[in-house]
Parts: C-alpha cells; structure tokens; sequence
C-alpha cells in the first residue's frame, strides 16, 4: 500500500470515530425501516361535535377524540417507522361519522410526512374499539423532536355500555399505558325522549365528500293522520344547491331523492332501510337557483317514511345549514333545521373558520365574488359590528363566541341592489359559520321589435350587445311572439359604475335589408326591407303587315316606369329586368305594360309580369253585312236579326216597315288576330205562325225569309131536297184549284 493510501484510509477512520463519539454523546437511537417508534400522547380530549370538551353525553350522540404526540428527544425518524394508538372498546369505530378511515398527516408546510390507518373491531357486548396505525414515509426521514396531532370521529358502542354508567377513557401506545394520560371518566346518559308528535324530524349524514352534502328526514315517524302533505326545504346558508331528483330504478342507489316506507325504533332510526321506495321525481318542484325544494306528497295517511336526498357544498365551505318544513291540512305546521359539517378524521387542516364567522357575497346570476359589500353582524347581546366583503367576495371575523348571529346587508356592492333581508347563521367553535348572500345587479330592460318591408319571413335572430360584445343573449322573432321581444334583468352599470350601452344586431335574412333604429332606453326597431327583383319580358305580335316600330310602357301600380321601342332588329321582343317586387309600403308592385297608339292598327295585351306580355296589332281592314227581311204571309210588326262574328254574337238590328225590312251591320272587323278571316252569320228571333229561312253569305248580304204557318176550317153539310142518294162526293177549290175533296153519307150525318 502506498504512502498516499494510507494517509487517506487514516483520515477517513478518523472521521468515522468522530461521528460515533457525537452520536454517543447525544445518547440518539436511529431506526431501521419498519421499526415501531414509542411515540407519546402528550394530551387527549374527548369533544362534542362543537368541539367542547365533554364529561357526559348522550348514548347515540357523535363525539371526536382528539390525540397530540411526540416522539422522544432520542429518536431520528425514518421511512416506515410507526406507532398504534389503541382505542378503548367502550367506543364503536364502525360508523360512518367515522370518516376517512386512512388519512393523511402533514407537517408545517403542508407535506404528507405520514398515514395514519383506522382499524376497528366490530363493536359487541364484550368488544369494540380499535387501533389506529400510523406510519411515516421518507419525507419523515431524519425528523427530529416530531410533533403530531390526530383527531377524528367516532360514537358509544351501544352494546357493551349501559344507561348512566360512568366509562374511563384511557388509550395505549404500542400495548403500552404508560405513554398516553391517564383515563378520563365520561358519564353516558341515556338518549333524550323523542317528541310523541313529530312529523318531521331533520339531520346530516355523516360526510363522505368535501363538497357534498347527504340529509336525512323522518316523515310522520309517530304516524299522524296526514292529509294533503306537503315538505318544503330551503339552503339557509346559501352556498349550494339541491342536486336533481332520480326515478326508479337509479334513486335506489344514488339516493336523490329517495322515499322509504319504514318503521321507526324508539330511537328514531328505521327498523330497515330495505323498505318499499316510492318514485318521487314528478312530485318535486324547484325555485330558479335550486336553493328551495317543494315535495307534494297528497294523503299519505299514517304511513311513515325516510326521505334521503343531497345538496352541493359551494365556495370550499365545510358547512352548510337549512330548514326543512312539513305542511299538512290534518296537522299544525313544523320545522326541523340541520346543519352539515365537513367533519373528517385527521384534523382540519388550513382554512377552517373554528369560532370565526366568514360572510360571502356572490352575483345571484353568475355566482362571480362581489367586493364592497358590508353587513352589519348583531350579537345576541344586542352590540354589533360590520364586516365588508373583500376582492374575493368574502368577509372573515375575528373569533367569536358559539352562538346565533343576525346578519343584515347595508351597504351594496356598485351597480347592486341592497338585499333587504336579515338572516340568522350559527356560529360553532369547531367549524365556524358561513352566510353566503346573493345579491341582484341594478337591472334594466330592452326591448326589440321588428317591422317587414314586403311579405314577411317566417323568423328573426336578435342578438342583445353590450359595450360593442355579443352578450350571448339572443331572441327568434316570429308571429307567435308578435314579432316583439323584452331582453329582461340585465345588468345596468359596469363595475366601474359606468352605464351599460346596449344595442342589437340581426342575423342576415336572404333578399332583406336590415335597417336598425332606436336605442335601450326606448327600444330597438329592427326593419327587413325585401331586396327581391324581378323581369318583365314583352313580345310584340302582327296581324298584317308590320309597322316599322313600336313603343311600350312599363306600368308600375298602374303609372310609367320605363318604355322601349321595339323593332324588327330586337325580334320584337324586350326584357323590363332589375325591377324590386316589393313597394316601400311592403305590398308587392303590380306591373303591366301598355303601348303608344300606332295608327291603322288595333292592340291587344295578353299575359302577365310572371309569364311575359304578349302584344298583339292587327291591322285595321273592315267590311259590311247587309240582311234583308221578306214575308210569306202577312207582314209580321218587326223581325230581330242577331249578328254572329266566329259563332259569338256582336251585334243584333229590329227590322220592320219603317226601316223597309232591311239594313247593313257596318264597320266590322274582317280578320282574327291570326290573320284568319272572320266568319259572320245571322239568326233571327222566333216570330209565332212563322217559319224563318235563312240565305245568302256574307258577302252577298242575307234574306231572312219568314213563312206563315196559321191554319182555318171550313164545315160542308149536306141538305137533300126529296129523296136521297146514297152518298155525295164535295170538292175543296183553294183560290180555284181543287186542295182536297171528301165523300158524305148518311153515317156521317151529311157533315164534314
């Protein structure tokens, strides 16, 4: 070994000694891994849930330990050193007050140097109690002089401790007595006698989450006759909300809202939480911000029941306070109050009000903190003082005495309104008390209408603005909600104090215009003006020959608009474009065309603006139709000829004597507008005892020839002047020619 080498083996030895004599000098004792540590109870109370030491207390009543250690001077702490805590079998570990069961210890900067475990027995006539193991990890390494604290939640094991007796409380350290105080005598007094009449009785369950909170309520546990029953409850504390109802089968589980037919035992609790559950969850009815529930539950008789629902625990509070109420036709009105606390096994650590109340102010809409806000807070000796919400929206006191507190806003935060209500909040010595208030904005109102310029679309979006951004409020205009809307409760100033501008804007609508008018103290007037077009096409039509040009107007409602002329160079046709379908009055425009005159031509106009005109010049070329009347017979007083152009009469003529039984139908046009000649003819009225014939054409004129058709009789007899003949044939001459004859005998009389 080299010179080198053994100087420097000499230096380290001489070190390693140097440490060995400190550490003998401190008489320190350093653990392995896994070591159990004797850690000393320094001190240990037994508390009410107020955090007030007891000496008595009822049977079913909730208490806390709480434990302070040590660890001797001698120890250096190291990972997986541990101690147990052994709890006395007079107590019942296996509640759920008792709750985390594993939970965690940190030191003064919040580090998790340890977890502690609670390991209960099953509490019975001749055991209960537990063990409560705690463990540290590496951040506990190398600490020194460790001080500790632990506390949590448990009850009186019922089946080994009797009425009145009297139990000393005395834990242990790893099966040792000598490191804890000694026993504290605490007298268990029987549980108070339950109301004979209660038909509504209130409380917390035990908390399982930091943010949420179970409750329990008898219903007509000493089964009352109840009709027309009704159960209201309302979040005193305002820092929550009831959370929604479920129906069967889910509720079974989840216990919104759950209703339980049950028995009770003389202690309060159902006989079996197994019972009947009645769907519930079309009978509950909320108030806007589900502070306040409203059950219906009708005639229920004398059945009882257990009604279990829950509600959020807001803002990181650990309490929350309501009231519940059972309104029934059949019996007096009563209430039962709870109040919830985030009550845990560990300790409360950072941020627990003990003895302090803490006030929050929030925006009833959105919940957002509200700053400058002061109450005035009343003690029940009748002094007060006052409080004023900071940045945060909160308000804390200094400690105060456990007790009942009026609490009453005076002073509203800018642009709010003051909340005229007083409230009452508990304050407890463990907990604290917290109110939270919500108050409302100074509100205001805008209104919007909307107005059409031509037909009207079937709807409208409106968008509500404030200080140039969309406020994400928006309305559909339509004819169900006459095309008007109020924008309600808004807020009116800013937080700086300055006035809120409103304005609104449109969603674009297809062919419309959008012109807005007015402003948020009288409205807005959104109008849509129809920005539709259309084209009018005309086609000009000849019958004959052409004129060199023609010029047509465009009518609007009937006056001029515009014209063009039209030739042969443009086929004799036009399209009228880019014309609005929609006056400013909103009615659609009438469009129609007409044309300059144009001599010797006759015009007519067919079609319409949606399918085009059709203009149509025919050439002007007449004729004449003479008629003339002749009788057969004698003369008629006077014969009405009808004249017939195509089968249609035109005109009729009243021929007589005075007129010589004739005349001519001048001035009649001599073609259709297809250039095709037009057909005329004549008939005659019907003239009695005549037959009417009718020749000629139209050309050559017409006779219309009226033929009598009247008949006479003329009698013969027969007179014989001595004997007789046998027969005697007469002739009939007309005008001297013979018409007919007949041949008369004695059977017929000689007559005909």
């Amino acid at each position: 070994m080299s010179l080198n080498m053994k100087r420097l083996t000499g230096i380290i030895m001489s070190f390693l000694m140097i440490f060995i004599m400190i550490f003998q000098g401190l008489n320190l004792t350093v653990y392995a891994d896994g070591l159990a540590v004797d850690a000393r109870i320094t001190s240990f109370q037994i508390l009410n849930t107020s955090n007030q030491p007891v000496t008595e207390t009822e049977k079913s009543a909730t208490l806390k330990l709480d434990f302070n250690f040590e660890m001797p001077e001698s120890i250096f702490l190291d990972n997986g050193n541990y101690f147990d805590i052994k709890i006395p079998e007079e107590f019942d570990l296996t509640t759920a007050v008792t709750y985390p069961t594993t939970f965690d210890i940190k030191d003064e900067n919040g580090t998790v140097v340890g977890t502690a475990t609670i390991q209960p027995n099953a509490a019975t006539a001749t055991g209960g109690g537990g063990n409560v193991h705690v463990v540290f990890n590496e951040n506990a390494t190398g600490k020194y002089k460790f001080k500790g604290h632990l506390h949590f939640d448990l009850k009186i094991n019922k089946k080994r401790v009797g009425d009145n007796q009297t139990i000393n409380v005395k834990a242990g350290v790893n099966n040792r007595e000598d490191l804890t105080p000694g026993p504290k005598p605490i007298i268990v007094k029987p549980d108070r006698a339950l109301s004979t009449v209660e038909v509504i009785g209130k409380w917390a369950k035990a908390p399982t989450v930091p943010n949420q909170a179970a409750w329990g309520v008898r219903v007509n546990r000493t089964k009352q006759y109840l009709k027309n029953v009704v159960i209201t409850d309302k979040i005193t504390s305002n820092n929550g909300h009831f959370i929604d109802p479920d129906s069967l089968p889910t509720v079974i589980t989840s216990e919104n809202f759950k209703l339980m037919k049950c028995e009770y035992n003389a202690s309060g609790n159902p006989t079996s939480y197994t019972g009947e559950v009645v769907d519930i969850s079309d009978k509950i009815t909320f108030n806007e911000d589900k502070t306040e529930f409203r059950l219906d539950l009708g005639d229920i008789g004398t059945q009882s029941y257990f009604l279990s629902y829950k509600s959020t625990v807001e803002y990181g509070d650990i309490v929350q306070s309501n009231n519940a109420t059972l309104t029934s036709s059949t019996n007096p009105t009563q209430s039962s109050s709870g109040t919830w606390k985030y009550r845990h096994s560990g300790g409360a650590a950072g941020g627990v009000l003990g003895k302090k109340l803490k006030l929050r102010k929030v925006d009833v809409d959105n919940g957002a903190p509200l700053a400058g806000a002061t109450f005035k807070v009343t003690k029940s000796d009748g002094t007060s003082f006052n409080l004023t919400t900071s940045a945060d929206g909160t308000a804390i006191s200094d400690q105060l005495m456990q007790g009942r507190y009026k609490v009453k806003e005076i002073n509203a935060p800018e642009g709010y309104e003051l909340d005229p209500n007083e409230y009452s909040v508990y304050v407890y010595d463990d907990v604290g008390g917290t109110l939270t208030i919500k108050d409302k904005m100074d509100k205001t109102y805008v209104k919007v209408s909307k107005e059409w310029v031509g037909p009207k679309g079937s709807s409208a979006t409106i968008h509500l603005w404030a200080d140039g951004v969309d406020t994400g409020k928006s309305v559909t205009l339509n004819e169900r909600n006459n095309w008007q809307h109020t924008f309600e409760g808004l807020k009116k100033k800013n937080t700086d104090g300055s006035e809120i501008q409103y304005t609104v804007k449109e969603d674009a609508i297809t062919n419309y215009d959008s012109s807005i008018t007015g402003d948020m103290e009288n409205g807005f007037t959104v109008t849509n003006t129809n920005t539709e077009k259309i084209s009018v096409p005309v086609k000009k039509v000849w019958v004959g020959k052409e004129a060199d040009s023609a010029t047509i107007k465009l009518l609007a409602d009937g006056t001029e608009k515009e014209s063009v002329t039209l030739t042969k160079d443009d086929n004799w046709e036009h399209t009228f474009s880019n014309l609005p379908k929609y006056a400013d009055d909103g009615h659609e425009i009438e469009y129609t065309v007409d044309e300059v005159h144009i001599d010797g031509y006759s015009t007519t106009i067919s079609g319409t603006a949606a399918t085009g005109f059709n203009i149509t010049n025919t050439i002007l070329e007449k004729r004449s139709i003479h008629v003339t009347k002749k009788w057969i017979g004698s003369e008629g007083t006077g014969a009405t000829i009808h004249l017939f152009a195509n089968g249609h009469e035109v005109d009729s003529v009243t021929l007589n004597a005075g007129n010589q039984w004739e005349h001519t139908f001048e001035g009649l046009k001599k073609k259709n507008t297809d250039g095709s000649e037009i057909q005329y003819t004549v008939k005659e009225d019907a003239i009695t005892n005549y037959d009417s014939s009718i020749t000629g054409d139209m050309e050559n004129g017409f006779t219309v020839t009226n033929t009598n058709t009247e008949k006479i009789s003329v009698p013969v007899k027969k007179v014989w002047v001595g004997e007789e003949a046998d027969s005697a044939t007469i002739k009939l001459l007309a005008d001297g020619t013979e018409k007919e004859s007949v041949t008369l005998t004695k059977d017929d009389n000689w007559e005909h």
